[in-house]
């Protein structure tokens, strides 16, 4: 009779043990999964915030395009087809084909920035540069003038809120667009109809 008391002793405290390491396992695979729940949703936020940024810094980039296309266009007859911007290192930002030509915000006049909110601080930079429209015709290019009534606008958005984080790098966004010329043409002109958001004119 005893032997058979402690064997049953010995059995119960087995289940009780064997009960014990299942339970431990179960709590460890719900931390386990607990865990990458929460990695998962951080990832997800994290994603989140980064397309708002990215969002933002294009929404930013492209409200200096629109203000791009006003201040060139609406300067098309005064600039002498443009040739006075693409002739200043002020206005024009092209290091490709002019060494003087730098990113740097700070050294651009006042009129090439611009705010999304109209806030006192610029949200986005501008400048200009020649579309080689000299190659077509088999000339030597001249970046500093145009001949097509088309040039390249740019637009750099330099709130540093609105860069894009790539490779552990911030970087602002860009945008780029034609601007046409058109003879007799509308666009920003005092008068007549509208033809394209990318079309001025007013002779």
């Amino acid at each position: 009779m005893r032997a058979t008391g402690f064997h049953a002793s010995v059995t119960a405290r087995g289940a009780r043990g064997s009960a014990l390491v299942f339970s431990m396992f179960f709590v460890l695979v719900l931390v386990v999964a607990g865990i990458a729940l929460i990695r998962i949703a951080g990832n997800d936020r994290i994603s989140a915030a980064s397309m708002g940024i990215e969002d933002r810094g294009l929404t930013c980039a492209e409200a200096g395009l629109q203000y791009a296309r006003r201040f060139f266009g609406t300067r098309y007859e005064s600039s002498g087809g443009w040739n006075t911007y693409l002739a200043s290192p002020s206005y024009r930002f092209d290091p490709d084909h002019f060494t003087s030509d730098t990113a740097d915000s700070s050294t651009k006049p006042a009129d090439t920035k611009g705010s999304m909110l109209g806030g006192n601080s610029a949200d986005f930079w501008v400048s200009i540069r020649d579309d080689d429209d000299e190659r077509p015709l088999g000339a030597s290019p001249d970046w500093a003038r145009d001949n097509n009534e088309t040039i390249i606008i740019r637009s750099e958005c330099i709130n540093p809120s609105y860069a894009i984080t790539r490779g552990g790098q911030a970087t602002n966004v860009v945008l780029e667009s034609t601007l046409v010329h058109i003879q007799g043409g509308s666009g920003y002109a005092t008068q007549g109809p509208t033809n394209s958001p990318d079309i001025v004119g007013g002779r």
